[in-house]
């Protein structure tokens, strides 16, 4: 783990991620009873402001207030003032994680947001992290409605899951792809 990395942990979950709260590289993921569950968490803000540039986003908040929550307030200032801000909450529970995003406009000026999560699953031992021999595994996905289930059935024919889900209200407005 290197300085820049953020770790959360609640009962036999925890999460270490990079100083922006993704997940991405080496070591980095949501753990549960020494198996890495999410190995790729990724949020990516696309906007288009009323310069049409990409806005630089500047951390405000990085803030861990107990041992089980995250919490990132960033803004995008392309000119003088801000135009859009982003709140996040990471929240590890005992059966996962719950990450809140929010993006709020700062003005009155129309423009397109593209909120993307990038996901992924591995499901390697702990040891495997480390630097054990790693086996080739198989993970199956299945998209719906509202979210994506990752599946992966081990050797012994253990059934290993993650889901991931969007809120009802939030589903219903958008699509999953």
């Amino acid at each position: 783990m290197t300085n820049d990395e953020r770790v959360l942990k609640e009962h036999d979950v925890f999460l270490v991620a990079d100083a922006a709260g993704s997940v991405a590289t080496g070591a980095q993921g949501v753990y549960a009873r020494d198996t890495r569950f999410l190995s790729e968490w990724r949020w990516t803000l696309d906007v288009d402001t009323a310069a049409n540039l990409a806005p630089a986003f500047q951390t405000l908040v990085s803030t861990t207030p107990r041992p089980d929550r995250w919490v990132l307030e960033a803004a995008s200032f392309p000119g003088e003032k801000q135009e859009v801000q982003l709140r996040r909450v990471a929240t590890l529970e005992a059966t996962g994680m719950r990450d809140a995003v929010t993006v709020e406009p700062f003005d009155a000026v129309p423009r397109s947001l593209m909120l993307t999560l990038s996901f992924g699953a591995d499901f390697v031992d702990l040891f495997e992290v480390r630097g054990f021999a790693r086996r080739t595994r198989q993970v199956d996905v299945a998209l719906d409605g509202c979210g994506a289930s990752l599946r992966y059935v081990d050797p012994t024919g253990v059934v290993q899951r993650t889901r991931v889900t969007a809120s009802a209200s939030w589903a219903s407005q958008h699509r999953v792809a």
